[in-house]
């Protein structure tokens, strides 16, 4: 009985000491599977991490692209339209000068057509004035013969007095005459010189339009490169600014797809 008392009591000794060690390794498991676990969690939160990092990296090098070229292209534009400025003030200034110099010429040639058409009515004058003396002269010979014509044939004196004033007049009317050809002459000669002023003065004019003409055409090229030139220019930068863009799309675009590789890569970890 005893032995068999003793038995029973190392059996169940046995069978405590076996449940204890069975629930001793599952514990262990437990904790290895739950540490286990957790390493994956961490992993996988650090490549989670590392995406979030890598694209919001893409979005900053997107950002920064953008912005420099933005910045590269008004820079562009700013260079191009200070030339076109400069070109424009340059245009100008050959038009004013173009303009001052036709306006010189036409001027000149007026002045002289003034000179020359007072000269001929100064000369007009005069000829009227003698023409007008001679007439006056003329008027007292015929005066004078009328009362020669009716003085008494025997009034000897008086006869001879009239007689002398009437070879007198005709004296007078003979230089009078000299005068009027010497004044006919010095209008024609004014005639000449203001007919020359005047045709001096049209070709004046069409000199002065032919340098406003030629500033003007000048002028318009001047402006005309400009434009093209900042035409090319801003051309080139939005060339520069597209590849600057597309650079950091690119490098944008790897970088995502790094991140998404990485998301998955943690996803993936977590469901072993």
């Amino acid at each position: 009985a005893k032995a068999t008392a003793d038995a029973k009591s190392a059996e169940a000794e046995a069978k405590a000491k076996a449940e204890a060690e069975a629930k001793s390794i599952a514990a262990g498991a437990k904790s290895e599977a739950d540490e286990a676990t957790a390493e994956k969690a961490a992993a996988a939160q650090q490549l989670r991490d590392k995406a979030e990092a890598l694209a919001s990296e893409a979005d900053e090098v997107v950002a920064k692209g953008n912005a420099e070229a933005e910045t590269a292209l008004d820079s562009a534009k700013a260079k191009a339209t200070a030339a076109q400025q400069a070109a424009k003030g340059e245009a100008d200034a050959m038009l004013r000068k173009g303009s001052a110099e036709g306006k010189a010429l036409t001027e000149a040639a007026a002045a002289k057509v003034a000179e020359a058409e007072s000269a001929l009515r100064e000369a007009a004058g005069a000829a009227r004035g003698i023409e007008s003396a001679i007439s006056s002269l003329q008027a007292q010979i015929d005066e004078t013969k009328t009362a020669l014509d009716k003085t008494f044939f025997l009034n000897l004196p008086k006869r001879g007095q009239l007689g002398d004033q009437i070879k007198a007049l005709k004296a007078d009317v003979k230089e009078e005459e000299k005068a009027l050809e010497r004044a006919k002459k010095a209008v024609d000669k004014a005639q000449g010189v203001a007919a020359k002023a005047e045709e001096s003065a049209e070709k004046a004019q069409k000199a002065a339009a032919k340098i406003v003409q030629d500033a003007t055409k000048a002028a318009d090229k001047v402006v005309a490169d400009a434009d093209k030139a900042a035409e090319g220019v801003l051309k080139e930068a939005r060339k520069q600014s597209d590849g600057i863009a597309k650079a950091a799309d690119g490098k944008a675009a790897a970088l995502r797809k790094e991140a998404e590789k990485t998301t998955r890569e943690a996803e993936k970890l977590l469901k072993k």
